[in-house]
């Protein structure tokens, strides 16, 4: 289905172009990104996911799966493809150059798999709270009918203003300014796009979570928000304590 989300394809020859497109639409869009062969270890991890590992984190939901993985506290070897996916230098260069600072690519990747029943938050059109860049593969083709991310291109100009406006007042605990908006249905648009393709977007960007309405959608989803220099910061803090305290 035609949409007006910027599309490129491989090979990735330019992050430049990718940055370009995100400054000024906030979202891009890499159709059938990861091979079959990529597609199916990634579903095949997602599954060892689900069974239960150390240093990942369930999140309830009311139906469906959805887990936190912390990727430096999980052992590389135990999910390979999903570690050589989300931490690609091409990436890394493009979140350097987002962020303008030397970043923590993907420190959190998220695994889910949405069902008619399931429900929650995200389905709201909205712009989160913290900033963040998302790299978010699709792991079974997808369509609106089983809950295709949605967007609306270009709105991260309205967030910049709510967030000028409101400054500190915008926080997880009311989360009524991150959802006041004036856009209508015709403008919010589907991206439906097979299994391996690989969305790019800045959290500032209206999106939502779409709606499962028959089949199920999976997912993973690497969020890169924290500078190097302050995870090292916090890691300093934390060996600090740690010493006092033991």
């Amino acid at each position: 289905m035609p949409n007006s989300i910027p599309t490129l394809y491989l090979p990735l020859k330019n992050v430049g172009t990718i940055f370009k497109t995100l400054q000024s639409q906030g979202v891009v869009i890499i159709p059938n990104y990861a091979n079959p062969q990529q597609v199916a270890h990634l579903n095949h991890e997602f599954s060892v996911v689900q069974s239960g590992i150390e240093g990942s984190r369930l999140i309830p939901l009311n139906s469906g799966f959805a887990s936190d993985i912390s990727r430096f506290e999980i052992d590389k070897n135990i999910l390979p493809t999903t570690f050589e996916f989300f931490d690609s230098p091409w990436m890394q260069k493009l979140s350097d150059k987002f962020w303008n600072d030397k970043t923590l690519l993907n420190d959190h990747i998220y695994a889910m798999e949405e069902t008619p029943e399931t429900s929650h938050v995200a389905q709201d059109l909205h712009f989160d709270v913290t900033k963040t860049l998302k790299f978010f593969v699709y792991l079974n083709d997808i369509c609106k009918a089983n809950g295709a991310f949605e967007c609306v291109p270009s709105s991260m100009k309205l967030t910049e203003t709510t967030r000028k406006t409101y400054g500190s007042e915008i926080n997880y605990d009311d989360r009524s300014l991150t959802r006041h908006h004036p856009y209508t249905d015709d403008q919010i648009i589907p991206v439906e796009a097979g299994a391996g393709s690989l969305i790019i977007f800045s959290t500032d960007v209206w999106h939502r979570s779409g709606k499962v309405q028959s089949g199920y959608r999976r997912i993973m989803r690497g969020h890169t928000r924290i500078a190097q220099s302050t995870a090292n910061k916090r890691e300093t803090i934390l060996s600090k304590i740690k010493r006092k305290f033991t």
